[in-house]
């Protein structure tokens, strides 16, 4: 008898802004656009917060599905799977701020990690889709923090920072309260590759082995390879140069960088196997990407989000 074949899921990777570890998208454009039918969840490196204005449909957290209002809010961890399933071509309104718990907890607590360590694990314990009645609060921590990366008025870094912040605490506050852990994707085999996964968002640009990317998951090499594909799509090596490829494209919005410097920063010893990557994954070479207007390199939807659609 075959085998029942495993659902895919979608990686969707977002890289944090200049000077802040989050990434936020709000505004017009993300306020009024068109909603899409899908079954096909993703997760992202980053915890996603989403605030909707408007909507239908309904939000999937793993394999649940929650009905979406006007004026709900929703908490997802990094590598936690989920989708919004809406009606096709309908007028939705939300914004998203993507946080790097991390590198927040780490700047609030000095590296400190027998401080960081259980908040994280509070933070991230599962995911949340709630109603800014029921949690005033932590709605307006949310909007404050689009209300300052828009207006931009002075010191609004340190307020975005403070005010991120103060949201993680809200969150793992509310966490603890509840007293539920995060479901965990074992149909999908996500918490397998979790380490995994972890360890080349940090290590991306050292040396890897796929031998010590399933040491990391205490599973063997072959099971680790088959899982992996199952998952992502992709075997890891394919993982690997979308990873550099992403950050080198970052990497050469500065126009102090050149070509064979990203290359080695992003862990490529060959500029030839760099430019051979960049042109698969990138549509061009890296000259040419430098070359466009900067208007042009910046677009989100083209050069900041990747492995999207890998199957």
């Amino acid at each position: 008898m075959a085998r029942k074949r495993k659902p895919k899921i979608e990686f969707r990777y977002y890289e944090t802004m200049a000077r802040l570890p989050i990434l936020a998208l709000t505004g017009e454009r993300w306020k009024y656009c068109s909603g899409t039918h899908t079954d096909c969840l993703h997760f992202h490196n980053l915890m996603e917060i989403g605030f909707c204005y408007n909507g239908n449909g309904c939000l999937v957290l793993q394999d649940k599905p929650y009905p979406i209002h006007k004026n709900m809010f929703s908490v997802i961890p990094k590598n936690y799977g989920h989708t919004t399933d809406s009606i096709q071509d309908s007028i939705i309104s939300w914004e998203y701020l993507f946080i790097d718990v991390d590198r927040v907890l780490n700047l609030m607590y000095d590296g400190n990690e027998r401080q960081i360590v259980p908040l994280k694990r509070a933070i991230n314990q599962r995911a949340h889709f709630l109603s800014t009645q029921d949690y005033p609060e932590i709605a307006t921590c949310i909007q404050a923090v689009f209300k300052e990366i828009q207006e931009e008025k002075p010191y609004y870094t340190e307020s975005v920072l403070g005010l991120t912040g103060t949201l993680l605490l809200y969150i793992a506050r509310l966490n603890l309260h509840k007293q539920e852990t995060r479901t965990a994707m074992d149909d999908s085999g996500m918490e397998q590759i979790a380490p995994a996964l972890e360890w080349l968002l940090r290590e991306y640009h050292n040396p890897v082995r796929v031998t010590d990317l399933a040491e990391c998951c205490h599973i063997s090499e072959p099971h680790f390879r088959r899982v992996f594909k199952q998952i992502m799509g992709i075997t890891p090596l394919e993982y690997i140069n979308k990873v550099r490829i992403m950050n080198a494209s970052q990497m050469l919005l500065n126009e102090d960088e050149n070509i064979v410097d990203v290359a080695y920063k992003v862990g490529y010893a060959s500029e030839g196997t760099f430019i051979r990557n960049f042109k698969r994954y990138m549509g061009q070479l890296p000259n040419q990407f430098k070359k466009l207007p900067r208007d042009g390199r910046n677009k989100l939807d083209e050069y900041e989000v990747f492995i999207e659609n890998g199957w």
